[in-house]
């Protein structure tokens, strides 16, 4: 069952809180000097190992997952 439109908004909402500061970051690493690369990189993959984790763990486990052996 889908979560109600509310909830779903609220997600958004707090995966956009989380992404915007990491952008921020990224374009000052940007212009601030010649790591700038590495470190986007290295943020921008982590911002991705982040936000997977956060979206995994919401996820509704399967029945097969949950039973008992």
């Amino acid at each position: 069952m889908p979560a109600p439109v509310a909830v779903q908004v609220r997600r958004r909402r707090l995966v956009i809180a989380r992404i915007v500061p990491v952008l921020l970051v990224v374009v000052w690493a940007h212009w601030v000097g010649a790591f700038a690369t590495a470190v986007c990189f290295i943020l921008l993959a982590a911002a991705a190992v982040l936000l997977a984790l956060a979206h995994f763990s919401q996820r509704p486990q399967l029945a097969a997952l949950r039973a008992d052996r």
